[in-house]
């Protein structure tokens, strides 16, 4: 009986050794998280504004250069961006990534660190819903650009506040 209880006992923890190992498997993919910008300290005034972000960054040809544009949303069959409006001073934006002329959803790994990145920031007047002669239009110019400094964190966040505001042109 003994000797079946010792059997027992060493089956249990040879069980238990092989769960281990199997549960931390380094054959796993990397998670990777969407990039989100948040920008704060907008004025007051600008409540209801629009606004879209992005920096250009160069490379040694066409195909090395990045661009990374924040919007609220994007699509890439149309390639329209659909900026996000200001509310209580702040905005919340996702990021893209464009290489080669694609735009991707911008990824970072869970564990990647970023460094710190400066996103050009414009600010747009939003059309007003009372005036059916105001519409939409995406190539209607900023009214002011500012700068965010940012750093994403192993969250795929950033949160920056907006400086050097000016007019714009």
């Amino acid at each position: 009986m003994k000797n079946f209880i010792k059997l027992f006992g060493i089956l249990a923890l040879i069980m238990a050794i092989g769960f281990f190992v199997a549960a931390c498997s380094g054959d796993e993919e990397e998670e990777e998280i969407e990039g989100k910008l948040t920008i704060v300290g907008f004025d007051f005034d600008d409540e209801g504004f629009l606004v879209e972000a992005d920096i250009f960054i160069e490379g040694d040809d066409e195909k090395r250069a990045v661009l990374f544009f924040a919007a609220n949303s994007y699509n890439p069959s149309t390639q329209e961006i659909v900026r996000g409006e200001i509310k209580n001073r702040r905005v919340e934006l996702n990021v893209w990534e464009s290489k080669g002329g694609e735009a991707v959803i911008y990824t970072i790994k869970k564990d990647e660190l970023v460094e710190e990145i400066t996103f050009t920031v414009y600010i747009f007047t939003p059309p007003d819903p009372d005036d059916p002669d105001d519409p939409y239009d995406p190539e209607d110019p900023p009214v002011k650009k500012g700068e965010v400094k940012v750093k994403f964190n192993k969250g795929g966040i950033a949160i920056g506040k907006i400086e050097n505001v000016v007019d714009y042109p």
